[in-house]
């Protein structure tokens, strides 16, 4: 459903003289002067007409723009940098005075289209303009500012009305799409219905043969039948269908140095950025992060992909020095998962401090990557104890 945002103008600023009313003004003023000088009634009437003209057009001018109000429709939702559809209403709510030469500026709308004009409203009517327009930033609550200026009547006096307002609207991270992504050897890793990978071992029933390939195991050649058909044979496996990807985004940084703000944004882009592609390929996600409390978020379906978002719409960076919760979220992997970490934080600052995992791991920041290998924990010794 479209958003509608409303601000009625409760209040009209005073008037000020244009170019155009100072000059009639001053030239009103010289011909009072001079009709009163040289008792010449006919520069006195004239001086006086043009007062009397300003006067008029004072009145007019502050009574032009009460009791207008200006809508706001848009979606519910869009990506930060993305066009979305504007729709602008300015409306009058007298019952019997029209306005003249309404015009309305709207910080949403942006600085080239600013808005729409209006050239008569009738009492009681309305009008409308579409337009295609952006916002930059992420989040819920946008400030936003909405005024309406006119110089009716003559273009004597400039009258506006400026309103401080808010816009609601959620505005998710820039998608920016990890470069790492297109690499045929890490989506072989996370698709769950890719024939085969060269980057992991499978451990199925035996499936067949077939030509040997650039990146697999020597100890899976077929050396008997490699001797007959005189080219390299392997051995094919059914493959073992990994779990769900875990998705772990913090911000842990053991020396506490101050991190700039925009690394965070860049880090959140590139998180949204992921979950759009993983969930393009279908790839079951969960989603774990330290500015949620560590709860996990699961993105199968478009409306949980849509609540995650919208915790990325609101995200704020919450610093961490000690590495304890991203160990307990990660101690409950097990062989053949797949686990993705994410970070502001560089890697160098964090990669050593990771624990042992059973599954291959994919470890990023916003410039780096690191592909740690399975690594089996060690047991706990078991003391001897003596009877």
């Amino acid at each position: 459903m479209p958003k509608v945002d409303t601000k009625p103008a409760v209040r009209n600023d005073r008037p000020r003289l244009t170019p155009r009313g100072v000059g009639l003004l001053a030239i009103s003023s010289l011909a009072m002067i001079h009709g009163c000088s040289s008792t010449e009634a006919g520069f006195v009437h004239l001086g006086l007409l043009g007062l009397l003209l300003l006067g008029g057009a004072f009145v007019w001018a502050g009574r032009n723009l009460r009791n207008l109000s200006c809508s706001r429709i848009t979606p519910t939702s869009a990506f930060a940098g993305q066009y979305f559809p504007l729709k602008l209403t300015v409306m009058n709510g007298r019952s019997r005075l029209d306005a003249f030469a309404v015009e309305v500026e709207d910080s949403v709308a942006g600085p080239t289209e600013k808005g729409l004009r209006a050239g008569w409203l009738q009492a009681g009517g309305s009008s409308t303009r579409e337009l295609q327009t952006r916002l930059q930033k992420r989040g819920i609550l946008h400030p936003a500012r909405i005024s309406f200026g006119s110089s009716f009547p003559l273009g004597l006096w400039e009258s506006r009305i400026g309103l401080e307002s808010e816009l609601e609207m959620t505005i998710f991270p820039r998608p920016v799409a990890p470069k790492l992504f297109e690499d045929p050897n890490l989506i072989a890793l996370l698709e769950s219905n890719e024939a085969e990978s060269t980057m992991t071992d499978w451990d199925g029933d035996f499936h067949a043969l077939r030509e040997f390939q650039t990146g697999d195991r020597v100890k899976l050649i077929h050396w008997p039948t490699s001797a007959r058909s005189r080219h390299l044979v392997v051995r094919q496996f059914d493959r073992q269908l990994p779990g769900r990807v875990t998705l772990v985004f913090h911000s842990i940084r053991p020396d506490q140095k101050p991190q700039p703000a925009e690394v965070f944004e860049g880090a959140l882009e590139l998180l949204c950025g992921m979950l759009h592609q993983l969930h393009g390929r279908v790839i079951p996600v969960d989603l774990i992060a330290s500015f949620n409390q560590w709860e996990s978020m699961s993105t199968d379906s478009p409306a949980h992909l849509d609540a995650a978002l919208r915790t990325l719409a609101t995200a704020k960076r919450k610093a961490e020095r000690n590495p304890h919760a991203l160990h307990e979220v990660l101690a409950g992997a097990k062989a053949g998962d797949r686990v993705i970490i994410l970070s502001d934080v560089p890697l160098k600052e964090w990669q050593d401090d990771l624990p042992d995992l059973p599954c291959m791991t994919l470890c990023l920041s916003l410039a780096e990557m690191y592909l740690q290998p399975p690594r089996m924990r060690a047991k706990a010794s078991v003391p001897n104890t003596l009877i």
